[in-house]
């Protein structure tokens, strides 16, 4: 009877650091999305013939509107599409200033 107490008492701690370790991992995923999908967009604009302060703010940008708009893993499966409309929107909020 007391194991199955003590069990029962230790399974919300376990299940809290299940959530810990998941909040840890999607700010994991998020963090390295942004700073890949920065640097992989920066190096294309530039070689199409962006200057680099325009293409790494534009594609910072983009980045931030992507990791605002989907969580963790979810990153991974964003759209063309998707990163395309991000982007024509830090072009609109650019164009605005």
């Amino acid at each position: 009877m007391r194991a199955k107490l003590a069990i029962l008492m230790l399974l919300p701690l376990s299940l809290a650091a299940c959530g810990e370790v998941k909040k840890g991992f999607d700010k994991g995923v998020e963090e390295n999305f942004v700073r890949q999908f920065v640097n992989g967009c920066t190096t294309s604009a530039v070689k199409a013939g962006s200057p680099p302060a325009i293409a790494s703010k534009m594609c910072s940008c983009t980045a931030d509107k992507l990791a605002e708009k989907y969580e963790g893993s979810a990153l991974l499966g964003v759209s063309q599409d998707e990163m395309l409309a991000a982007g024509k929107q830090c072009l609109l909020e650019q164009a605005a200033k």
